[in-house]
């Protein structure tokens, strides 16, 4: 079945064609509505390209300490761990999470 609000969103699509085909001129600010269905496969897209930032940021901090692990005489790289930890920091924060 067609998702809530499709017939209301087709019949208004309908109308708005129509009158442009009469030459009519739409009303100021007269857009047809964004689907639900769009602006949520939006939110999936940006969600799924913020978790994949993260994973990056993740797997190179994951790399950073490895290597201190396996020569702690290496302490240099640990202190450029703060960007990519504060990037998933923000990434968690634009989610609602701590």
């Amino acid at each position: 079945p067609p998702p809530a609000g499709f017939g209301a969103r087709a019949e208004a699509i309908a109308t708005r064609l129509l009158a442009l085909q009469r030459g009519e001129a739409l009303p100021a600010g007269a857009t047809a509505p964004e689907p639900t269905d769009t602006r949520q496969a939006q939110e999936r897209a940006a969600l799924e390209q913020l978790a994949k930032e993260m994973l990056a940021s993740l797997a190179h901090v994951e790399q950073v300490l490895d290597d201190f692990f396996r020569n702690p005489a290496r302490r240099e790289p640990l202190l450029q761990l703060h960007q990519p930890l504060q990037q998933i920091i923000g990434a968690l924060s634009m989610l609602g999470e701590t």
